[in-house]
């Protein structure tokens, strides 16, 4: 397998899923389950992402294939289209490979040391209005990650 088997994150994702009302990522739990193995980081992570920025897909620009909030392009075009995705399992891993890929930000390396949700948001939300409500919507999702 890759870095880490991360396939007992699925029965708590189907969980999830289906408290949610199967929201269109449910279709992609195996994507995200791969990208977590393929480079060593919990599949949660990104789940939890998709929960605040999209309720796991339900609200996004379709043609971007961004359920989750990234935005690409310069400063003058920073973008959702500008991610360059090309379906959601290109960006479930590219996302996937943004926390452990080398030159990332220090945010990313702060919140691999130490895996909170608060770090978690640090680093992949640049706004710091928006950390305390998307801090209360990951504690929501916790409970089914538990066993």
């Amino acid at each position: 397998m890759g870095l880490k088997d991360y396939s007992f994150v699925r029965p708590q994702l189907l969980r999830l899923f289906q408290a949610k009302n199967n929201p269109p990522l449910v279709k992609y739990i195996d994507n995200f389950i791969k990208a977590g193995n393929q480079h060593g980081v919990d599949p949660r992570i990104l789940i939890t992402i998709a929960n605040n920025e999209s309720s796991l897909g339900k609200a996004y620009p379709p043609q971007t294939f961004n359920p989750f909030g990234y935005r690409g392009g310069t400063d003058s075009t920073i973008n959702y289209l500008n991610a360059g995705f090309t379906s959601i399992p290109h960006a479930i891993d590219a996302l996937t490979y943004r926390f452990v890929r080398p030159g990332t930000t220090q945010g990313y390396a702060d919140f691999r040391i130490n895996p909170t949700l608060e770090l978690l948001q640090q680093a992949y939300n640049a706004n710091p209005a928006e950390r305390n409500i998307y801090l209360q919507n990951s504690a929501d999702i916790l409970p089914f990650f538990q066993d």
